[in-house]
């Protein structure tokens, strides 16, 4: 789901049952990739669902926790984002990017 120009999936994260048991076992999943986008996966509906865009670096690492989706990336910062959750089956996620910090002087 990333980019072909800078390919690649660097990072994964799921958001279990025993969080949100309204959305059954792994129903959504967030990826980071080396093109420093987030993808929202909704693997019930097989698509991806958004796209959060933020990071001039690759994404070393993404959160998923109730609907707060926070990710870490090689260009030196931290991004937040947060907005209604769940979405419907296969409707397109809506989160704001609530912080965006550059929280280390060296990668």
């Amino acid at each position: 789901p990333h980019s072909t120009q800078k390919p690649g999936t660097t990072c994964l994260a799921a958001e279990s049952a025993d969080v949100d048991a309204s959305v059954g076992p792994m129903r959504y999943l967030v990826s980071g990739g080396a093109d420093g986008d987030v993808k929202i996966l909704d693997a019930q509906a097989d698509q991806i669902v958004g796209t959060l865009k933020k990071h001039k670096g690759a994404v070393l690492d993404v959160c998923l926790r109730r609907g707060v989706v926070a990710s870490a990336s090689h260009d030196k910062s931290v991004a937040v984002w947060a907005g209604a959750w769940p979405p419907g089956i296969g409707a397109e996620v809506s989160l704001n990017c609530r912080f965006h910090l550059k929280v280390h002087s060296k990668p």
